[in-house]
């Protein structure tokens, strides 16, 4: 029964996709209930395959109804699939509810959300590969290729836990690794021959294994986090936030209708505890830069103050919704990978938009700890002869956590 649940979901999360696509400019869903401010609720979608199902998108439409009437306050539903996007924007607080797999909450928990509920059941991530290439363990696959989904999708997450604990260097360890747009695609390139391990969710693997006649082989597996999971903004009345859990833990009639058209017969209490390990899997930027000057907030703000200049090298959407006063707006074009070995030809960075005094003193900024925008420009600025370059790591989170002018 749990197998079918995650079944059920990922179909679901796979279907969304399929029906909006990676933006999240325009909601999916909009439901007016009740009175009162309108609560924008996220949900991110796992790149799972291209099962096209769109109509079973609508079934999540009970339970958004039903929260909507517990809470007596419009609910405004996102779909996406953009992980990178939908982490950034756990960090500015942007949604009321954040519904997504394991890393996305637990992006959400380390920034100002409390953990509301979760679906039953675990997810796990299996790296793949058939009889024919001759590797039997994850060790074996040194030298050959690797196919992996999305950067910030959550199998990629949990391969990169698997390779910290095991002190292997991807970049070096592996002699190709393809991001593909679906874990579908991953497959795919495994059977095809483009790729010689692929890491895709366990729930999908199993469908896949059974299909190759024995010739499918999984050489290691993931640790298991938590799975879908409904994470609240702390800034909400305690009343809405008490509202919103108990609607979830102990639904009434019409909640237990909504949640068994998800096939659930009831959601499970989380904890920030549970979501410890995955929550450091990030892409993490190093906490040291060569050559720049790491600043904090207030450091940042002093520098302004004496004639420094900050770039904000975020992307137009979050620069026009709130950046910090005083900033000025340079975007970072990134499509390299969130290394610090990465390929700046694959990037885009107007320099002459930058001041043409490579002595002035230039901070750059992004959106926090995990965002690698401003590490990258700060060492392109750096690169092209810029003497004085600060790097602000905690970016626009930190300060507007601080408190500090923003417009």
């Amino acid at each position: 029964m749990l197998r079918f649940v995650a079944s059920v979901l990922l179909a679901l999360f796979a279907a969304g996709a399929q029906a909006i696509g990676p933006t999240v400019e325009a909601p999916a869903v909009t439901h007016t209930i009740g009175k009162g401010d309108a609560l924008l609720v996220s949900m991110t979608l796992e790149p799972i395959s291209q099962i096209n199902a769109i109509a079973l998108t609508q079934n999540y439409l009970p339970l958004l109804n039903y929260l909507g009437q517990v809470v007596g306050a419009p609910l405004r539903m996102i779909y996406s699939h953009d992980a990178t996007q939908e982490l950034i924007n756990t960090r500015i607080s942007k949604y009321a509810l954040v519904i997504g797999p394991a890393h996305v909450v637990g992006s959400a928990l380390r920034h100002g959300y409390e953990p509301a509920a979760a679906f039953p059941g675990q997810q796990k991530m299996l790296f793949l590969t058939l009889k024919s290439t001759g590797i039997t363990t994850l060790d074996g696959a040194k030298g050959r290729r690797i196919g992996l989904p999305p950067q910030d999708s959550l199998a990629t997450y949990m391969a990169r836990g698997e390779f910290t604990m095991r002190g292997i260097r991807p970049k070096s360890f592996f002699s190709e690794i393809r991001n593909f747009s679906l874990h579908e695609s991953a497959l795919y390139g495994l059977g095809f021959g483009a790729v010689d391990v692929a890491v895709v969710d366990a729930a999908f693997a199993q469908d896949w294994i059974a299909k190759q006649n024995g010739n499918g082989v999984v050489i290691q597996e993931s640790q298991a986090v938590p799975f879908v999971s409904i994470a609240i903004d702390s800034h909400l009345p305690g009343d809405i936030k008490d509202k919103v859990r108990n609607a979830l833990l102990k639904p009434n009639t019409e909640g237990t209708r909504a949640l068994a058209v998800l096939n659930v017969s009831a959601m499970h209490p989380i904890a920030k505890e549970d979501y410890l390990y995955v929550s450091t899997l990030g892409y993490f930027t190093p906490t040291v830069l060569k050559g720049a000057t790491m600043v904090s907030a207030e450091q940042a703000k002093d520098l302004m103050a004496k004639g420094a200049i900050l770039y904000d090298v975020r992307n137009e959407r979050d620069w026009k919704e709130k950046h910090i006063k005083g900033a000025t707006w340079v975007h970072y074009e990134e499509a390299s990978k969130k290394e610090i070995e990465f390929d700046r030809s694959l990037d885009k960075f107007p320099l002459d938009r930058l001041t043409q005094d490579k002595a002035a003193k230039v901070i750059f900024q992004c959106n926090g700890f995990e965002c690698w925008k401003s590490y990258k420009a700060a060492v392109v600025a750096m690169d092209s002869g810029y003497k004085n370059v600060y790097w602000f790591r905690g970016g626009f989170p930190e300060w507007n956590g601080k408190g500090l002018p923003v417009e």
